[in-house]
């Protein structure tokens, strides 16, 4: 007689069932739903965590406390999911951005089927995400939509328009474009196209997506406004002046989370904080200290659903 075929369960995802069952005392039941899985198909994964070894008396894994950050973060914040990177051994900024990516790829891969508009940022964390997602071949395309403006950015590979544009095509899908600058000339500009059809028209659908992947800044002058100097010194003076502590999408807020108004934050063209807040699914992607206390803070406002972070951002918020 042939012998049962063995599954196999990655070691992560073994590692995450023995930890919700044994630890956290969940059900299998309750395991099955939060790793997407039938009830018998966690039987076998903890069946099969036993004969490699990871359950004795403990568990036994150097990657222990990352799946630990991500329950309790789950919990304390009541998201959708959390998934933390590793920042052990030296890893480069750019391999853990680049996982922090691939992990925000993999779940649009989960969610792929429930929604029918996605919303992408600008920055390099939306840029990794981007460049993480696979090539599909789809039976029901979506709409990829610009949350902001991106005419004006020099750097059009960080902008939203060309984030949305390569989505689109990797995910054999339609895209729409946002007819304007992130950042206007003037105050009166800036109202001005906010006031025609066409930007409105972009930023109701931004508004209205189903799911959006945005990244937050850090300090407004370590920010990549400054980075390739979209921004003055004395525009930034202003802005910290004004409180402000970061942004994100179109946004800067203070250390409360609130939307501050200046006159360069009057010029910029996107959706706004209230906006995301009232978006079904937003997926925020961020890593190192700088963007440690940003990060808490738009959890703290509701504005994140879903959180990707390395454990550098994870224990930090954990810690406060």
């Amino acid at each position: 007689m042939k012998s049962a075929k063995r599954n196999t369960w990655s070691r992560e995802t073994l590692l995450r069932a023995v930890v919700l069952y044994y630890e956290k005392k969940m059900t299998q039941e309750e395991v099955s739903n939060e790793l997407g899985v039938s009830r018998p198909q966690v039987s076998v994964m903890l069946s099969q965590a036993r004969e490699d070894g990871l359950v004795h008396f403990s568990v036994k894994d150097i990657n222990k406390e990352i799946i630990e950050y991500e329950i309790a973060l789950k919990e304390k914040y009541k998201l959708n999911k959390v998934r933390v990177v590793s920042t052990r051994f030296d890893r480069t900024k750019e391999a853990i951005k680049s996982q922090i990516g691939e992990l925000a790829a993999n779940y649009l891969k989960e969610q792929f089927s429930k929604v029918n508009s996605i919303g992408i940022g600008w920055g390099s964390s939306s840029s990794y995400f981007v460049n993480e997602v696979d090539y599909m071949r789809v039976d029901n395309p979506k709409k990829i939509v610009p949350l902001v403006g991106g005419l004006s950015l020099l750097n059009d590979r960080i902008h939203s328009n060309y984030l949305a544009s390569s989505l689109a095509t990797k995910l054999d899908s339609e895209y729409s474009i946002f007819y304007a600058p992130v950042i206007a000339e003037s105050e009166e500009e800036a109202s001005n196209l906010c006031e025609s059809r066409m930007v409105r028209s972009a930023l109701e659908a931004a508004q209205n997506v189903d799911i959006a992947f945005i990244g937050v800044g850090g300090s407004v002058s370590q920010s990549t406004w400054k980075k390739f100097n979209y921004i003055k010194d004395s525009e930034i003076e202003e802005l910290e002046n004004a409180g402000a502590v970061g942004d994100v999408v179109s946004d800067f807020f203070d250390e409360n989370g609130n939307t501050v108004t200046t006159s360069f934050s009057k010029r910029l063209i996107g959706i706004s904080i209230e906006d995301l807040q009232n978006i079904k699914d937003v997926v925020l992607m961020a890593d190192g200290i700088e963007k440690a206390n940003n990060t808490k803070l738009m959890l703290e406002k509701k504005v994140v659903n879903t959180l990707i972070v390395d454990d550098v951002i994870a224990r930090n918020i954990l810690s406060k």
